[in-house]
C-alpha cells in the first residue's frame, strides 16, 4: 500500500531539507555536465541534486539524450514548496534500484520511472499532485505507481509479476487515459481508510478512459473499505476491464463500490506487446476511438501524439496512430504540360521509425515519373502500412493541360502589370500543331493575323491612348478548337515608368513546401512608401523600403495554394504588381 512509501518520502524530504522559495530551470543529466551548477543544459547537474535542491516552483528538466539515469534509491521532492520535473529531449530512463520516485508537492511530465527490483513504488503522487506521459514499471514485487488524492492522466502503470498492483491508491484520485497493468491483487487497488482526510472517511475515485487488466486471475480493480465506516466509491466511465470487487481480503465488502455508468467496455484490449511493454494498440483493438474526448482528459497521449486522432479519443494512454504521408510531387492542384516530365516524390513515416513501415507505395514509385501522357485531371494515391497493421492513404489532384490549351508566349509586354512608356514589339508563339490561324486584337479591334506558330507585331505609340489597353490572342484550329488569351497593360503617366520587382527564393513551381522559406525582394524605381505586401489577400506590414526580406511562416498556413502580392509605384503613380504563387503540403 502508498502508506509504505510514505515514510520513504517523508525521510528523504527531511534529508533534502526546506526548499527555498524560488522560481527557476535546473537541468539533471545522468552525470554532471560541465560546471554541474544544474542551470544550464551545458551546466546540468545528477538528477538527485537537481531535485532535492530545487526551490518552490522551480522547473526541473531532465535530460534524455545523455543515457540511462541510475541513481539508485529512490528519491522524494522537497515538501515546501512544488516543482515541476519534465522530461527534455525526449523521454528519459530513470532505473532505481529498490526505490522510486515520490512526488511530495507539483507536478511531472514525460518521464519513464522503473524500479528495478525490491518491494518499492516506482512512482508516488502525494496529495494534490498531478502526472502525465508517465510511464512506470514495477520491476520487483513493489507497485508502479501510487496515489494519494492526486491525479494521473495519458500514463502507464505497469506491475511486475509479484507486485500486488499498477496502480495503489487512497484519498480521492482521478485517473483519465492510462493503462494499467498487472497486479497479483488487483490491476487498480483503491483503499478507503476512515478518518484519513475525514470523520466519517468516503474516498471517491472516478477512472475515465482507462484500460485496467491484471493479467493474474485477480480482479482488474479492487474497492477496499479497509476499517470502521469508511467508504471506497470508484466512479468508472468510458474505460475497459473485466472483472471488479469490493470483497477482497481484509475488505468490507459492503462498503466498497465500483460502479459502472454503462459506457464501458470487457473485451480484451489488443496490444502489440504487452509482454515486452510495448503497450500500443493493434488494429481491430475494442479501445480505440471508444473513449470520451473531453479536455480534461490532456492533449497528448502517453507518447505525445495528439490525443484524438481518430474519430474519438481512444481508451487507455496510447492514441492509435496510422503512419503519416508527405506528397511532394506531384502537389495538390498543381497544373503540368502534356508530356512534361514530373517525377513523383513522396515519403511515408511511423512514429516508431521507417523499420516500421511495411508497405509505402505511390501510384508510382517515388523517384518515376507520374502520368502526363493524356489531357485532363489526374489523381495520385500514396498508401502505407506499419508492422502493427495500421494504414492510411493520401491522394492529390492535378491536372495536365493540353497542348491546344497552352497559353501563348508572349514577349515585349511589361512584366508585373508595368505600363509601357512607349510603343510595343511582341514576340508571339502558339502551340503550331493543326493550328488555322492566329489573330491578335488591341482594344477589340483586329491588328494582326499569322498562319504560323511564331510572328512578331509592332503596336506604335501612336496606336496607344493614355489609360489602359487589351490585347487578345485568339488560336483557331484545324480541329475546330479556339482559344483566346487576354493581357491587359496601360501606357505609363507623367513620362515615367513602373517600377521593377524582382523576387527570389520562393519554392520550385510544380512542388510544395511544408517549410518556412525567405523571398528576397528588389524593387528598383520605387517610392519607398508605395511598397504593400499582402499574403492571401490579407495586408502585412509595410515594409517602408525597396529591399527587404520576407519570411512566409508556411506551418501556420492552411494546405493548399497561396498568394503573395508586392504592389509599388513610381513618383507618378505607374505602378507595379508582383503574384507569387506557392502551395502548402
Amino acid at each position: 500500500m502508498i502508506r509504505a512509501l510514505a515514510i520513504l518520502t517523508a525521510v528523504l524530504a527531511v534529508i533534502a531539507g526546506p526548499a527555498v522559495a524560488s522560481a527557476n530551470p535546473r537541468y539533471a543529466s545522468p552525470t554532471n555536465q560541465g560546471t554541474g551548477d544544474c542551470m544550464s543544459e551545458a551546466n546540468s547537474c545528477d538528477l538527485r541534486t537537481a531535485i532535492l535542491n530545487a526551490g518552490s516552483g522551480d522547473d526541473v528538466y531532465v535530460r534524455a539524450d545523455l543515457g540511462d539515469y541510475s541513481p539508485g534509491s529512490g528519491m522524494s521532492t522537497p515538501s515546501g514548496g512544488p516543482i515541476h520535473i519534465h522530461g527534455l529531449h525526449g523521454r528519459p530512463r530513470i532505473l532505481f534500484n529498490n526505490g522510486g520516485l515520490g512526488l511530495q508537492a507539483g507536478t511531472a511530465d514525460n518521464l519513464y520511472l522503473e524500479n528495478t527490483n525490491g518491494g518499492a513504488t516506482a512512482f508516488a503522487l502525494r496529495r494534490n499532485t498531478s502526472g502525465d506521459r508517465i510511464v512506470a514499471r514495477a520491476g520487483g514485487y513493489g507497485n508502479a505507481c501510487g496515489m494519494d488524492t492526486a491525479k494521473l492522466t495519458n500514463s502507464v502503470c505497469w506491475a511486475g509479476s509479484a507486485a500486488p498492483a499498477g496502480v495503489d491508491a487512497e484519498g480521492s484520485n482521478t485517473l483519465r487515459n492510462d493503462t494499467v497493468i498487472g497486479g497479483t491483487t488487483a490491476a487498480m487497488l483503491f483503499y478507503a481508510w476512515e478518518c484519513e482526510n475525514s470523520c466519517p472517511e468516503t474516498d471517491t475515485d472516478t477512472l475515465v478512459n482507462v484500460i485496467a487488466r491484471s493479467g493474474s486471475g485477480a480482479p482488474d480493480i479492487s474497492a477496499c473499505a479497509a476499517d470502521g465506516t469508511a467508504i471506497a466509491q470508484v466512479n468508472v466511465s468510458h474505460s475497459n476491464y473485466a472483472t471488479a470487487t469490493s470483497a477482497a481480503s481484509g475488505c468490507i465488502a459492503a462498503m466498497g463500490h465500483v460502479t459502472s455508468d454503462g459506457t464501458n467496455q470487457t473485451a480484451a484490449p489488443l496490444f502489440a506487446n504487452a509482454g515486452s511493454g510495448n503497450f500500443h494498440q493493434k488494429p481491430g483493438s475494442p479501445t480505440i476511438d471508444k473513449g470520451i474526448k473531453v479536455p480534461a482528459n490532456g492533449t497528448n497521449d502517453f507518447e505525445g501524439d495528439p490525443r484524438s486522432l481518430g474519430v474519438g479519443t481512444d481508451i487507455g494512454a496510447d492514441e492509435a496512430r496510422s503512419p503519416s504521408i508527405t506528397i511532394t510531387r506531384p502537389a495538390e492542384g498543381a497544373h503540368y504540360k502534356l508530356g512534361q516530365s514530373v517525377t513523383a516524390n513522396f515519403k511515408c513515416l511511423d512514429r516508431d521509425g521507417p523499420a516500421d513501415i511495411a508497405l509505402c507505395k505511390g501510384t508510382v514509385a517515388s523517384g518515376l515519373p507520374v502520368d502526363t501522357a493524356s489531357a485532363g485531371r489526374r489523381s495520385f494515391t500514396v498508401q502505407a502500412r506499419d508492422k502493427a497493421g495500421f494504414k492510411t492513404a493520401k491522394t492529390v489532384h492535378y491536372t495536365v493541360d493540353t497542348a491546344e490549351t497552352t497559353p501563348p508566349v508572349v514577349t515585349g509586354l511589361p512584366g508585373d502589370q508595368r505600363c509601357v512608356p512607349q510603343g510595343l514589339k511582341l514576340r508571339i508563339s502558339v502551340h503550331p500543331t493543326r493550328l488555322k490561324q492566329a489573330l491578335v486584337f488591341l482594344d477589340g479591334k483586329q491588328i494582326a493575323r499569322s498562319t504560323t506558330p511564331k510572328f512578331q507585331i509592332t503596336v506604335k505609340a501612336s496606336q496607344l491612348k493614355p489609360g489602359r489597353h487589351t490585347v487578345m490572342i485568339e488560336r483557331d484550329y484545324k480541329s475546330g478548337t479556339k482559344r483566346r488569351s487576354t493581357f491587359s497593360f496601360s501606357s505609363c503617366k507623367g513620362g515615367g515608368r513602373s517600377p521593377h520587382i524582382r523576387t527570389q527564393g520562393t519554392p520550385d513551381r510544380g512542388s510544395c513546401t511544408a517549410n518556412a522559406f525567405k523571398m528576397i525582394l528588389t524593387i528598383t524605381g520605387a517610392v519607398p512608401s508605395s511598397v504593400t505586401v499582402k499574403l492571401d489577400g490579407k495586408s502585412l506590414p509595410k515594409p517602408g523600403k525597396t529591399q527587404f526580406t520576407l519570411t512566409i511562416n508556411v506551418p501556420a498556413l492552411a494546405r493548399g495554394v497561396h498568394h503573395v502580392t508586392i504592389t509599388a509605384a513610381d513618383k507618378f503613380n505607374n505602378g507595379s504588381v508582383d503574384v507569387t504563387d506557392f502551395v502548402r503540403c
